[in-house]
């Protein structure tokens, strides 16, 4: 599904609502100086109509919905849009302008182009205000003041069903890329390769095109032109939550409107596993030292959504859990080098989750993360990986299925990476438990990342079992 910007001329009705003569001087000073009309701004042309704004109060913030005049009818399409139906999507479209203003300080702190689109049977699409789409079937998406799209949000007959983010073309080719390989990957894991599953945010990009039209009244000739392409992520969306709906800013941490991203998370759904429980309980920064770890190591800029769930792998399985890359998300939509958040959901085999200490569980937490990242980095670089990170095993890489995890992932144990990389889950084991022998640190930390010989084999085998009693960790009640 791609949105286009469409121009195209009709008329429309309007309602109007007055507005105090000082709120208006005061909201009418606050566009003059922030709306530049350049015309890279697609809404450029538009212009408000001053004696025409609603105002609501929203979430602790007033906001003023101006209506606007459009001379070029600039409105939303799909791709595919029927160009010989351009006056009906009018009639279903309306593009206003919001500004926000903090009740407590009085102060304006944003402001937005709502663009509306029905593609339900409601016609009348008046009644859509911010935050309140009434029974709309069809997409409201938010512009910033310069014209860039900021966020959008699908609806079905006034629930929310999609959000939109902004992308990048470099981030939709590498989730093209990684869906290619799903079907591949799923039938040939059997627990031990790097599987992806359909992720829940679609990769799509929006056309702006413009209408150029020449002749006389009765006589004119238009013609479409592409003014730019911009991608984006639309992503299923449960709702119920406070940022339905909702415009979110460049900078939402600024004092403006919208939700402030939330915070990269892990979510719990060990339930019936109490001491794995607990352990996230008592790390509930460990995603941020996860990351922080795979940063040091692979010089990148990733976060972590992590959710962990247990599984039961077949009886006697070696498989200690695996991972599933559930979507990948850009922090700065137009620079990747900007660094990305990676959502995954990590099974943890049931065997281990009951029986291991609570530090091979760490350990085992901490190398899932690691093989989504390097999963992800594989299927954006494509054949530049192995120039971009050549500590890394290439029989790791490049299975006959995909990844292997059953292939140590560096190259040898003196490589900087893994050096990197096993100092520093070494030292989080023996934070977190500083009586724990460092021998056997070493040793989970180096499973399934390394080559073991046999002693140091035996030392992480002894934790992943505590029924031998033979473990030095700290042992699940």
């Amino acid at each position: 599904m791609a949105f286009l910007i469409f121009l195209y001329s009709c008329k429309k009705d309007s309602t109007s609502r007055n507005l105090k003569l000082q709120d208006q001087q005061r909201i009418q000073r606050w566009y003059n100086s922030n709306i530049n009309p350049d015309k890279k701004n697609p809404f450029s042309t538009l212009s408000p109509i001053w004696d025409q704004v609603r105002v609501t109060e929203v979430n602790g913030q007033i906001v003023y919905e101006i209506s606007m005049n459009n001379p070029q009818k600039i409105f939303i399409g799909y791709e595919s849009t029927d160009k010989n139906k351009a006056e009906e999507y009018l009639s279903r479209s309306e593009t206003r302008f919001l500004i926000f203003e903090n009740i407590k300080s009085g102060s304006i702190v944003n402001g937005c182009y709502m663009s509306i689109l029905n593609t339900g049977i409601q016609n009348n699409i008046k009644s859509v205000r911010y935050k309140e789409p009434g029974n709309l079937t069809g997409n409201i998406i938010y512009f910033n003041p310069d014209g860039t799209m900021a966020n959008g949000w699908a609806f079905r007959d006034g629930a929310t069903l999609q959000r939109f983010s902004v992308s990048n073309e470099r981030e939709y080719k590498a989730t093209m890329r990684i869906r290619s390989e799903e079907d591949r990957i799923n039938k040939s894991n059997g627990g031990k390769i790097a599987r992806y599953e359909a992720a829940y945010c679609t990769p799509e990009y929006r056309i702006i095109y413009g209408m150029a039209c020449a002749g006389a009244d009765g006589y004119m000739n238009c013609q479409q032109y592409v003014i730019g392409r911009e991608y984006i992520n639309n992503c299923t969306y449960g709702g119920g939550g406070g940022a339905d709906g909702e415009y979110t800013p460049p900078n939402p941490t600024g004092g403006g409107t919208g939700s402030t991203p939330p915070t990269k998370d892990i979510i719990d759904s060990l339930q019936g596993y109490p001491c794995a429980q607990a352990l996230l309980t008592q790390l509930p920064l460990l995603n941020n030292d996860i990351a922080a770890k795979i940063n040091a190591t692979f010089n990148g800029s990733c976060d972590f959504n992590m959710k962990f769930v247990p599984h039961a792998f077949p009886a006697g399985s070696k498989t200690d859990g695996d991972q599933t890359v559930t979507s990948i998300e850009m922090k700065n939509g137009f620079n990747v080098k900007d660094g990305f958040t990676i959502s995954t959901t990590i099974r943890i085999n049931e065997d281990v989750l009951k029986y291991a200490t609570k530090e091979y569980i760490l350990a085992t937490m901490y190398h899932e993360a690691l093989h989504s990242f390097i999963a992800v980095e594989k299927f954006r670089l494509g054949d530049q990986y192995s120039t971009t990170y050549p500590d890394v095993n290439p029989a790791y890489i490049n299975g006959a299925a995909g990844i292997d995890v059953t292939k140590a992932i560096f190259v040898d144990k003196h490589s900087v990476m893994a050096i990197n990389y096993l100092n520093g889950l070494t030292s989080a084991l023996l934070s977190y438990n500083s009586n724990l022998n460092k021998a056997t640190a070493e040793a989970m930390a180096a499973a399934g990342i390394l080559h073991l010989d046999p002693a140091a084999s035996t030392l992480n085998t002894n934790e992943r079992d505590t029924r031998n009693k033979t473990s030095t960790g700290t042992k699940c009640p």
